[in-house]
């Protein structure tokens, strides 16, 4: 399958057995993906984001990549988040991982 102009590709190269916190935020202009809390991705919609009932996939490219791995919490929310919001959402969830591996 080839990629097109839609595509949004990740810049950030995944590794095994290790754990991420990926992000995507939308507003009026722009739709951003985080990865770590920090910024990847920032796509330009201002012509608008176009809405299919095609389904949403997650952690792989529909027919190129299949995902290998485990995805454990997965949250959709009306309210677009803040660059500071989605920082302490990731510091919050390294804290918790980190205390639970003590």
């Amino acid at each position: 399958m080839q990629r097109k102009e839609e595509d949004i590709i990740s810049n950030v190269e995944s590794f095994k057995d290790s754990w991420f916190l990926t992000t995507a935020s939308r507003n009026e202009t722009s739709l951003n993906f985080y990865f770590n809390s920090d910024l990847d991705i920032s796509k330009n919609i201002q012509n608008g984001l176009v809405l299919t009932s095609k389904n949403l996939n997650i952690g792989h490219m529909m027919g190129i990549t299949p995902f290998n791995g485990i995805i454990d919490e997965v949250r959709i929310s009306r309210i677009p988040k803040s660059d500071n919001w989605i920082k302490r959402s990731y510091m919050q969830s390294l804290s918790k991982i980190n205390s639970e591996e003590d």
